[in-house]
Formats: C-alpha cells, structure tokens, sequence
C-alpha cells in the first residue's frame, strides 16, 4: 500500500454506549480488523480501502476537517436529518441503517454539515461495528423540492466518497415515502452509484413492506417494529455516541495521505473526482 506516505496515530477510543456495537481499547487494531472482515479477509482490497479512506481525507477537506460534534452546525444537523444506524443486527448479521428527516423545514437542512455527520458515523462504525454489511433504508417522508435543490450539489461527491472510502457492504436499499418528485434524485443517485448497489435499490409502495425483507425486532415502532425505543431515542442515543468521540474527532481530522510522498502518480482531486459538472439542465417535473 506504501505504508510510508500515510501517517497514522493510535488514539484511544471512549467507551462505547450504543447497544450493539463493541467498546475496544484502541482504534488502529480494531479498525484494520473490521475493515479485513468487511473486505471478506481479501488482504489486498482491505490495503486498497485504507489507502482511499485516507486519500479522500484530503481530497475533500469539506466532510472530514472541523468535525467537533458540539459545533452549532452539527448539532442543528443531527436534530434536522440523520442516517441513523440501528442497534440491533438482523440475524444474519447485517446492520439496518435509517435516512430520516426529523425535522422537515428546507431552512434549517444544511447538506455539507449532513454528510459530514454521515462520515462521522462512519469513522466509528468502522471502529466498533462487526456486521457482514449494510441494508439501508431512505426514508423520504416530508422530503421537498426544496431540499432535493439544496441537496444536488453535494450528491456525486457524497456517493463517491461513500462508495469509496469505506467497505461497508449494501446488501439492500429501501426508499419509502417518496414524494412525486423523488424519481428525480433518486435516478441521479443511482447514475452514480455503483451498478451493484444500483440494482440493489428498490421503492416500496408502503412503509409497512419494509417488514417484508427486515425482521420486526429489528425495526424501531414508526417502522411497524418491536424494538422498545423510538427513532428519536434512538438518534439521541447516537448523538451522544458522536459527542463520546469528541476529542478523537477533533485530532484524527489532521491524519490523512500525504500525496508527496506517494510513489508513482499523485491522486490529486480532479483525478477523483473528475470536473465538477453543473445540474443547470436537470429537468424536475
């Protein structure tokens, strides 16, 4: 991987206070592991995601630099919308994660500050959380046009990040409560997905069919499960699970790749990304 133009520094981690996640005592070990497993042992990809999870840290400074969980952006974004993970696993031992808006007025919807949160959750997802991959659910209820506009500057950047500097496997994706005009981002979404994740996105009619492919015990009560505790409960627990990793967030925002030292061709942002392109002609009916 050239292990000599990455520099990475061992912190010690906060206990761990959400239900279904595992508290360890440092971060570097547990993070290689639960990359390995997500990775199906393959030695080689598991070297190829720690080197883009690294590069993309200073390829898009915007979702991994200033990340104190205390600040008022943050904050008003994990009251606004949140991907919330679930605590407990189907039992086939996939995680169910939640997109959902608990606040549904375009005014207080900052998207940058939503996907840093998301890459947060992320960091210590790969530190704590042992699953065989993700079943995710986007749950598009109150939705509106107006934030689907505020949202599309950061959608293909969001998903390649996503997509790339992280192993977490989709196993499904869900999209219930769509308003009329969802096809648009969600055909959008999908055109920069990968093709697999793609396929594997299907629309419900009902949010009541997600019982079909998720078990009862896993689903919170708004979802028509039986877990004891509601999506808002749920999204404080994880709040304060954010806030537990204050001092790490605030210090790991400077370990990223160093791209002069890297041999051979230097992944600069515009080979990551490509050049920026502009939704001006995207019709929305």
């Amino acid at each position: 991987m050239g292990a000599g133009w990455i520099l990475v520094r061992q912190h010690s981690m906060p206990s761990a206070h959400f239900r279904g996640f595992e508290s360890r005592g440092q971060t570097g070990d547990d993070f290689v592991r639960h990359v390995l497993i997500l990775c199906k042992n393959s030695v080689e990809k598991c070297k190829n995601v720690i080197d883009m999870y690294y590069t993309l840290r200073g390829a898009a400074p915007e979702y991994y630099e200033n990340r104190d969980p205390l600040r008022p952006e943050i904050q008003q974004s994990l009251r606004t919308v949140l991907f919330l993970p679930l605590p407990k696993l189907t039992p086939d031992g996939y995680r169910v994660s939640i997109f959902k808006f608990f606040n549904t007025d375009p005014a207080v919807l900052d998207p940058l500050a939503f996907c840093k949160v998301c890459f947060m959750s992320t960091d210590i997802r790969l530190r704590e959380d042992t699953c065989r991959g993700d079943i995710i659910v986007w749950d598009l209820g109150g939705g509106t046009m107006s934030h689907l506009t505020a949202s599309l500057p950061q959608v293909k950047k969001f998903i390649y990040c996503a997509s790339n500097a992280s192993p977490m496997r989709q196993k499904s994706v869900f999209i219930i409560n769509a308003p009329s005009f969802a096809d648009t981002i969600i055909n959008l979404a999908k055109s920069f997905a990968k093709k697999k994740v793609a396929d594997r996105t299907q629309a419900l009619s009902e949010s009541k069919d997600l019982l079909k492919y998720i078990p009862m015990q896993v689903l919170p009560q708004e979802y028509g499960g039986t877990y004891e505790k509601t999506m808002n409960e749920l999204r404080d627990e994880w709040a304060k699970k954010l806030e537990s990793y204050r001092d790490w967030f605030m210090t790991e925002g400077s370990v990223k790749a160093d791209e002069s030292k890297r041999p051979g061709k230097s992944n600069l942002q515009q080979d990551l990304f490509g050049i920026e392109g502009s939704f001006r002609k995207i019709n929305i009916d």
